[in-house]
């Protein structure tokens, strides 16, 4: 018996030392995201003499990116993984290699290696299982196109799957992220940079000065090119969201060129927009000093600077987004107030129009019109639900309704701003505003799981104009013999030659890059293939480790660590499990003002009162109608529609008409990601031999749990279930403890050096996973725990791309020493 199972003659599994049930036991043995085309392999790439790759692709899908050169790692473990990830996962999440339009998941970096490691949503140095990127993979999350949509593509291989695990084991967080020479900016010293910049404003703009920091970024290590990228995503929100009639742009202040500063009336705002902005603000902190009260009175606002990464996620959707422009409950009252008047210039052939059979965006055809405007344009879609007669352009080009016209569900709208950037408006059939479009009419073209919503969908699709059109009804309408003559001359009066047609979109195209340039906005999508907003939006919605939530703070990791547990038992858990692994955004907000001043010298600035009702705002554009009194009109009723089939997508994923969302909460786009979680800590982080652990385990929904000791060593055993605990069933939102207070043994460290532990726990089984025999060992050993692992994946894909039922699981992991 070698000295790993004398040690297992003693209760010993890597960490444990003894198992005492009843006080004693004897000597006995005890990642492609759903495409809106398939995600299929076939890149035409060379390998030349450098070891570089050179991807001459041809893009499925227009819009897929520029051809890249991404270098290989030199060395051997970073080396096996981006291959391992350019063949499953670079279709579908690398820019310059994509098979579909934009990266999916808004994820586009995966073959840059250095990137990736840095960003604890993705990848925790050290700790594969806790990886978010990882661990979809073991759980046949990833490739999607692959285990979801069953395209036929290979799986990855055992040696794939561990070429990935040694990557991430082989990373030192110290390394991936260090700045040594980077002190953390604090709240005061955002103050005083605040301060010194308002005394070189003019005595009149001081009062609408304003300012939107990056600092939390900038104590997290980030690069001067991503600053850079931040602060040009915050000046095209900003300018988004004006009624000026110029652009404006913003300068950059504080260390690093971490603070972003703009004027209220170059927007087009009032103190009343900062307001309502404020009062959703969920990380109002200041210093306690006398520099802060002296900026406040000279700008007149309890807060005059926020976090540019929660303004882009929040003021990007609704309802912010549609308060900040103070757009109406009704299209026809846009329309209305941009001098529209839909109905007469169909009739009188003043519009512009076109068909397609499917865009990037929508389920089924669509009809897209243009209407001048006294700032430019405005273009509306009619997008439907269906493909019946009613609901097809080709059959009925006109409308909407009447004889041969179309019966639409919804609306999506984008219009030109005074200052020309864009705004967009979305509307169900009967042109009530929404904020979501569903998810079975409309979805987001990076995850078609999650609809469009108002702002940052559009902005994002959007980004470098109007997009082009290429017309399919106006041919249609021509050759078919199946229109009245007069019919058929109104349909070509407003479905114009295509070439007509790509002229306008040029102009309008052409305004919008101009008015941006002005601002001194760069246009486009970073090697990422996300747009400099997005990626700003992107890293607020992502997961925080002790690092990041330390930065937000403008603490060192140890001040905020140190800080963090002499708080109460939530707030220790908070920091434990920061120190350990991950937290969701979404959970961690709320507890930021309450632990404040456990980790840093600020203090809140308490509630700020959100403001009464009322614009001060400029007009949308100058009048060139008389607004014409509405009046009721008798609706054509509807064709009944038979019931549709259920759909597929989770409940959570499909917002409806008039979905709302939280002002302080920003959503991502309706993302379903960590709607399921599961957290796992230990009481200490460092243990000295023969200590006594307790492990806590908390999952959102009931599960079968099973816990994986890795030991130094690598060879793994599950120690729960075991002979003694066999029910291994945990009920969501429960903390469970192991061992627990009734537990029939004694958990205690023997082994000393690096310790992993493992929780998976099964939403929906289909057969065990591991197979458990507490007839010939009380507890499972797995061997090497590198193969399992390995193996495990292997088999599980395979299964699930044959189309057979998988385990849905859980899945984290925790790091901790014995001394």
């Amino acid at each position: 018996m070698n000295a790993k199972l004398v040690r297992f003659a003693t209760f010993t599994a890597g960490l444990l030392s003894l198992l005492f049930p009843g006080g004693s036991l004897g000597a006995t043995t005890p990642v492609c995201t759903n495409a809106s085309v398939s995600c299929s392999p076939g890149l035409n790439m060379r390998k030349v003499e450098d070891g570089n790759f050179r991807v001459a692709q041809v893009p499925a899908v227009s819009g897929s990116g520029p051809n890249v050169v991404i270098d290989q790692p030199k060395d051997a473990v970073p080396r096996a993984a981006f291959k391992a990830l350019n063949k499953h996962c670079a279709r579908c999440h690398q820019q310059g290699r994509l098979e579909r339009a934009k990266p999916a998941k808004n994820f586009g970096n995966i073959l840059r290696l250095k990137e990736i490691a840095r960003d604890p949503h993705l990848i925790l140095p050290g700790n594969p299982d806790a990886s978010r990127l990882f661990s979809r993979i073991v759980k046949q999350e990833m490739p999607y196109d692959v285990y979801t949509e069953f395209s036929g593509g290979n799986e990855p291989s055992k040696e794939d799957v561990q070429a990935i695990y040694d990557w991430i084991e082989s990373l030192n967080a110290k390394t991936v992220a260090s700045c040594a020479n980077r002190k953390p900016v604090d709240t005061e010293q955002v103050v005083n940079s605040i301060s010194a910049h308002l005394k070189k404003q003019a005595p009149s703009r001081r009062k609408g000065m304003r300012y939107l920091t990056l600092t939390n970024f900038y104590n997290a290590c980030a690069k001067d090119a991503e600053l850079r990228r931040m602060r040009n995503g915050a000046t095209i929100l900003l300018n988004s969201l004006s009624r000026a009639p110029r652009t404006t742009r913003t300068s950059t202040i504080g260390k690093g060129g971490s603070i972003v500063a703009f004027n209220l009336k170059d927007l087009g705002w009032s103190p009343k927009d900062w307001d309502t902005l404020a009062s959703a603000y969920p990380y109002g902190i200041r210093p306690k000093s006398p520099t802060f009260d002296d900026i406040k009175g000279k700008t007149k606002t309890s807060l005059p600077y926020l976090r540019a990464d929660w303004f882009a996620a929040a003021a990007s959707s609704p309802p912010l987004y549609y308060k900040l422009l103070d757009l109406p409950e009704e299209l026809a009252d846009l329309q209305s107030e941009l001098g529209v008047d839909a109905e007469q210039n169909t009739a009188d052939g003043n519009v512009m129009r076109a068909g397609i059979g499917k865009s990037t965006v929508s389920r089924f055809n669509r009809v897209i019109e243009r209407h001048a405007v006294g700032t430019g344009y405005l273009w509306m879609t009619f997008d439907f639900d269906g493909t019946d007669t009613e609901q097809t352009a080709k059959e009925r080009p006109l409308g909407p309704g009447g004889e041969q016209g179309f019966e639409h569900d919804m609306n999506a709208v984008i219009f030109s701003l005074p200052n020309g950037m864009n705004a967009y408006f979305l509307a169900d059939e009967d042109g009530k505003r929404i904020d979501a479009a569903p998810v079975d009419i409309l979805h987001d073209e990076a995850t078609p799981r999650r609809p469009v919503i108002a702002g940052l969908s559009c902005i994002s699709c959007h980004i470098k104009g109007v997009r082009d059109i290429v017309d399919e009804v106006r041919v249609h309408v021509e050759s078919s013999g199946d229109f009245p003559a007069e019919k058929r001359d109104e349909g070509l009066q407003i479905y114009v030659p295509q070439g007509e047609l790509d002229r306008r979109i040029r102009d309008d195209r052409k305004r919008y890059t101009n008015a941006a340039a002005k601002a001194g906005i760069k246009l486009g999508k970073g090697n990422d293939g996300l747009d400099d907003l997005s990626y700003l939006a992107s890293k607020y919605n992502r997961n925080l480790d002790l690092r990041i939530a330390a930065a937000e703070y403008g603490v060192s990791k140890k001040r905020y660590a140190s800080g963090i547990k002499k708080g109460n038992d939530e707030a220790r858990r908070t920091g434990q499990q920061l120190e350990q692994g991950t937290m969701a955004r979404q959970k961690l907000e709320p507890l930021f003002l309450k632990h404040v001043t456990l980790v840093s010298s600020d203090i809140p600035v308490g509630q700020i009162k959100a403001p009464e009702k009322g614009s001060d705002k400029p007009p949308l554009a100058k009048a060139t109608k008389p607004k014409k009194k509405k009046t009721a009109k008798a609706k054509k009723p509807k064709k009944e529609k038979p019931a549709k089939a259920p759909s597929t997508v989770a409940k959570n994923d499909k917002p409806g008409s008039g979905t709302k969302v939280a002002a302080n909460t920003p959503k991502s786009n309706g993302r379903s990601d960590g709607d399921e979680t599961i957290t796992l800590i230990s009481d200490k982080i460092r243990y000295r031999a023969n200590d006594l652990p307790i492990f806590t385990v908390k999952a959102s929904s009931d599960c079968q749990l099973t816990l994986i000791n890795v030991d130094s060593s690598g060879r793994a055993t599950v120690i729960f279930p075991n002979k003694y605990q066999q029910d291994n069933a945990i009920k969501a939102s429960k903390e469970f403890r192991f061992p627990g207070p009734d537990a029939p043994f004694q958990f205690r460290l023997k082994d000393t050096g690096k310790e992993k532990l493992i929780a998976e726990c099964a939403t929906k089984q289909d057969g065990e996973r591991i197979q458990h025999n507490f007839e010939q060992q009380e507890f499972t050993d797995l061997g090497d725990y590198r193969d399992h692992v390995g193996e495990q994946a292997e088999k599980e894909g395979e299964k699930k791309s044959a189309g057979a039922t998988t385990t849905n699981l859980l899945r984290t992991a925790i790091t901790f020493s014995v001394k």
